[in-house]
């Protein structure tokens, strides 16, 4: 069926709570989720160019949701996957700490403080497969975000003892970018010793 013509709905069922299991594919969706996804009423939303709808599909599939409520927007030329279902979208922001409006309203990275390496580092896989770039040469991994989230990835980079550097743009843009080999053969051995659903046309330009 073609999902340009499916439109999205509303249910109850629809849950957020398979982001609780702890594990890594959880903690991968977590950080896409925080670079891409958004919470307003009750209602959670997840959003893809048009080229990335299987990443959403992916999702529907952790999440056990039926991928026929991803509806396609033209205006933008993507998709999402939009819900509401308030005790369970209430229980996850509580859970991780999330605000409305998360530009200015940055997640609390001691939520996170407790979690292994390998939990946080599927985490940050996350973050890039949604904020983050993979340069054309493979050699430099870098995030765009709002300064606020300084002190997240500042503790983020710190707990993982990885060499990015967070440098602060013009119109409040912060980037954090490394390209050195021990960053780069980090994320390769990681991502072959453990299998998520990441991007693949952003992972396999990774050299090392």
């Amino acid at each position: 069926k073609d999902n340009k013509s499916i439109t999205s709905t509303s249910i109850p069922k629809y849950s957020l709570d398979n982001l609780l299991n702890k594990s890594l594919e959880a903690y991968y969706w977590i950080g896409f989720i925080l670079a891409d996804g958004s919470f307003y009423k009750n209602t959670f939303e997840f959003s893809l160019k048009e080229s990335d709808l299987l990443q959403i599909i992916r999702l529907c599939k952790f999440l056990n949701i039926d991928n026929k409520i991803i509806s396609f927007r033209k205006d933008t030329k993507s998709y999402r996957l939009s819900f509401h279902n308030k005790d369970s979208i209430n229980n996850i922001m509580t859970t991780f700490k999330i605000h409305y409006n998360k530009t200015y309203n940055p997640w609390d990275f001691n939520v996170f403080e407790n979690l292994s390496n390998l939990e946080l580092t599927a985490l940050l896989i996350g973050i890039i497969d949604g904020d983050g770039s993979i340069d054309k040469s493979g050699k430099y991994i870098s995030i765009t975000t709002h300064k606020n989230w300084r002190n997240f990835y500042q503790n983020l980079i710190n707990k993982l003892n990885l060499n990015f550097h967070i440098n602060e743009r013009i119109n409040n843009v912060l980037t954090i970018s490394a390209g050195n080999k021990l960053v780069r053969e980090y994320f390769y051995n990681y991502l072959q010793n453990h299998n998520l659903p990441i991007l693949e046309r952003k992972w396999n330009r990774l050299k090392i």
